[in-house]
């Protein structure tokens, strides 16, 4: 992996959004670190995070928690290298 920080995975493994969140920091080149947890006892992990009931949750280097498809999608947009943009490589007007 290209990248020298580290984001924090918090998962269970049978989410279907944390195999695409996997793919994606794989795809962009970003490290990761993943703790996987039980399904109902990942909010062990979760809530401490401040990343509320349901995973994925990610915290970045810097300590921002991205806790939605939204956060997520948009923080490995941003974090990845030019041209291995996920949502585009131009800024679209008005979004």
């Amino acid at each position: 992996m290209a990248s020298t920080t580290v984001y924090r995975l918090i998962s269970a493994r049978i989410s279907p959004m944390v195999e695409l969140t996997r793919w994606l920091f794989e795809r962009q080149g970003l490290a990761f670190r993943e703790e996987a947890h039980v399904l109902g006892f990942h909010v062990l992990a979760t809530l401490p995070a401040k990343g509320g009931l349901h995973v994925p949750v990610i915290v970045t280097p810097d300590g921002a928690v991205w806790k939605t498809a939204r956060d997520i999608l948009d923080g490995l947009d941003a974090a990845g290298p030019p041209g291995r943009r996920l949502l585009g490589e131009k800024e679209l007007a008005g979004c």
